[in-house]
Formats: C-alpha cells, sequence, structure tokens
C-alpha cells in the first residue's frame, strides 16, 4: 500500500506539474492569438492605406494623361491655326502683288495715252 501511496504521490505532482505547463503554454498561446489579432488588424488597416492611396496616384496619373492630351490637342490646334495664318499671308502677300503690277501697268498706260 505504501508504494502505491508513493506513486500515487509522484503522480500527483506531475500532474500538478503538467497542469502549470499547460497553463503556461495556454497562456502563450492567448499571448500569441492577440498579437495575431492586432497583426491582422493592422494589416486591414495597412491595406486600406494602401488602396487609398493608390487609388489617389492613379487619379493623378489619370488626370495627369487627361492634361497631356489636352494640351497635345491644343498644340496641334495652335499649329493648323499657324498654317492657315501663313496660307492667308502667302495669299494676301501674292494678292497684293499682283494688284500692284496691274496698278503699275494702269498708271503705265494713262502715262502713255495722252
Amino acid at each position: 500500500l505504501g508504494s502505491f501511496a508513493s506513486k500515487r504521490a509522484t503522480l500527483e505532482e506531475e500532474k500538478a506539474s503538467l497542469v502549470r505547463r499547460l497553463e503556461e503554454v495556454q497562456l502563450q498561446l492567448n499571448q500569441v492569438y492577440e498579437a495575431i489579432s492586432s497583426y491582422e488588424k493592422s494589416q486591414h488597416k495597412i491595406e486600406g492605406q494602401l488602396r487609398e492611396t493608390t487609388k489617389h496616384y492613379e487619379d493623378k496619373i489619370a488626370d495627369s494623361f487627361s492634361q497631356q492630351r489636352r494640351l497635345a490637342d491644343e498644340k496641334l490646334r495652335a499649329v493648323a491655326c499657324k498654317a492657315c495664318a501663313h496660307t492667308a499671308r502667302d495669299l494676301v502677300a501674292g494678292e497684293e502683288k499682283r494688284r500692284s503690277e496691274e496698278l503699275a501697268m494702269q498708271l503705265r498706260r494713262r502715262r502713255a495715252d495722252p
């Protein structure tokens, strides 16, 4: 009976030690779960910030492309207007030269006809 009692006492001590160790492990697990939860919250927050920042810069890029297109269109219109202006100037200069020559010829005829 004595050997059963000593064996029982040894087993009870071992059980108590294992229960303490189990409690320590459970405490560490709880800390890990809390850390995981905190990291997941941080992850979601950072992902949200990343989405917002990405959208912000994508909008800026789109605006920049739009502005570049508007400026390119404006430049094309300016070039076309410049070409028209040069054409108009050349036409006016040609017409002025033709009329000038015509007028000079009429003056010579009038002077020649007494």
